[in-house]
């Protein structure tokens, strides 16, 4: 009966995991179109890529060069060189596996490139497409191939070297980042790449009879990570929701978080590890949670309620530790998001209900945007400033430059 128990335990993980990960793309779809036309404003040359904002430009030009498949194989035999070169069996075994995760990660990416079909950015005008096969070029942004291939190596290098795993990590976000400034995904589409990267790194680092535990796994870090950065970016671009639904998110976010201190007391003044015992578990979920709604997002507190509760499987009841050793590739991810990256989603918050200036200027870099792009001209946002009164006269100037332009 314990058997079945586990089995249905870690059946209802992963179920919880894929719809935390489905309702996390549901809300990350909701900034597709804004980031791409905020790209294309501080665009100089589209043909070019040629981005106005200094940081931006060299964010696109190096991750998309240290996210180039052919890098990235070299990268893999370089690195399984020097372990053969000096006899170490890890460095060998981890070029070896890198190799092995960039290519299912290449394969599964263009499968999925042409039977969904999705138009890159530059041929996108509007939120709405259709799943439709197709091997014409322009037709193939989700999910990212950049993304997924650095994401895959970094995920091998993650778990056969620990200690690197946050720097590894950063670099294939890095990429990810890239491929977005660069105008050549959405941000859903490397988000996508980026679990297609995991899952491939998951697989290929453990041994092939373990698949399915290797699966689960990926898509529990997966959906955990994509949860994080929905968080994040729900907190810098939208803000708290007002009224009686946002209230009683915050009240919500606010009693758990009260909750997972009153239990985390005790581990305060222990000797015992974090993480060892059943009220340390108990308390980062309930932590992360409250975080979660503290962004008083509908998207944001499904999705992180769901992925709580796929984790909770592997840390309590009677799973043994066969889940937790297969996961020590680095250090407990729900501890780690309460400790460092979680508190900056209530920060946020705070400062976007502090400062309405901050709501007002992301809404006139959209309507500078969508002004801007109806008529056919891109200017930097950091030359023209983020005020309403500006935008309308510049759209109002280029409208009558081009009635002269007509009348000649």
């Amino acid at each position: 009966m314990s058997e079945r128990l586990r089995t249905a335990a870690l059946v209802m993980a992963f179920g919880c995991s894929c719809l935390s990960v489905v309702i996390t793309f549901l809300g990350l779809s909701q900034f597709d179109l804004p980031i791409v036309r905020y790209v294309r404003s501080v665009t100089i040359q589209l043909s070019l890529n040629q981005l106005a904002i200094p940081w931006m430009a060299f964010t696109s030009h190096a991750g998309n060069w240290i996210g180039e498949g052919t890098h990235l194989v070299v990268f893999s035999l370089v690195l399984g060189g020097a372990g053969w070169l000096f006899s170490s069996e890890a460095v060998r075994n981890a070029g070896i596996q890198t190799l092995l995760a960039h290519g299912l990660a290449a394969l599964l990416v263009n499968g999925l490139k042409h039977l969904i079909g999705r138009p890159r950015p530059k041929f996108a005008h509007s939120g709405d497409w259709q799943f439709a096969p197709s091997w014409v070029s322009g037709f193939d942004s989700f999910p990212s191939g950049h993304s997924a291939a650095s994401f895959a190596v970094a995920t091998v290098l993650a778990k056969r070297f620990p200690v690197f795993g946050p720097l590894c990590l950063g670099v294939a976000a890095f990429v990810m980042l890239s491929r977005v400034l660069r105008g050549s995904h959405f941000p859903t589409d490397v988000v996508g790449g980026a679990i297609v990267g995991v899952l491939s790194g998951a697989i290929a680092a453990a041994p092939l009879k373990e698949w399915r535990t290797s699966l689960r796994d990926g898509i529990g870090q997966s959906a955990v990570g994509a949860v994080v950065l929905l968080a994040l970016l729900w907190s810098l671009a939208r803000g708290p929701e007002e009224g009686i639904v946002g209230m009683l998110l915050s009240a919500l976010g606010l009693a758990a978080i009260a909750a997972g201190l009153w239990l985390r007391r005790t581990q305060w003044t222990s000797s015992e590890p974090s993480g060892s015992s059943q009220h340390a578990t108990i308390s980062s979920l309930l932590l992360c949670y409250g975080m979660a709604s503290m962004t008083t997002s509908l998207y944001v507190v499904a999705a992180a309620g769901l992925a709580c509760l796929a984790y909770w499987p592997h840390q309590v009841g009677s799973l043994g530790e066969q889940t937790r050793d297969l996961r020590s590739w680095r250090p407990d991810l729900v501890h780690d998001v309460c400790r460092s990256g979680s508190p900056a989603v209530p920060v946020t918050c705070v400062v976007r209900k502090a400062c309405p200036l901050t709501r007002r200027t992301w809404s006139a870099r959209h309507e500078m945007c969508e002004t801007v792009g109806a008529s056919g001209r891109m200017v930097s946002v950091e030359r023209l400033g983020t005020e309403p009164s500006r935008v309308q006269g510049l759209t109002r100037s280029a409208g009558s430059r081009e009635g002269h332009s007509r009348a000649a």
